[in-house]
């Protein structure tokens, strides 16, 4: 099994990743992904490893009904 990348819904995508700079990640700009109606920006590290989405979900986003179920 090969992972691509871990995602992760957060509310402020510009503090999760100060966050996670910390430990080494680079984050790509954030964009909009309009489909989904969310904010997403990927990151990695330098060294590789696993790649790291973080997701601002938006009011009316399909994932957000994903995620409540759980």
């Amino acid at each position: 099994m090969r992972i691509d990348h871990i995602g992760y819904a957060v509310k402020d995508i510009e503090k999760a990743q100060k966050a996670m700079g910390v430990l080494g990640y680079e984050f790509e700009p954030v964009i909009r992904d309009e489909a989904r109606n969310i904010f997403i920006s990927f990151g990695k590290m330098s060294g590789g490893g696993i790649r790291l989405s973080l997701w601002r979900l938006l009011v009316k986003s399909p994932l957000l009904t994903v995620i409540c179920r759980r």
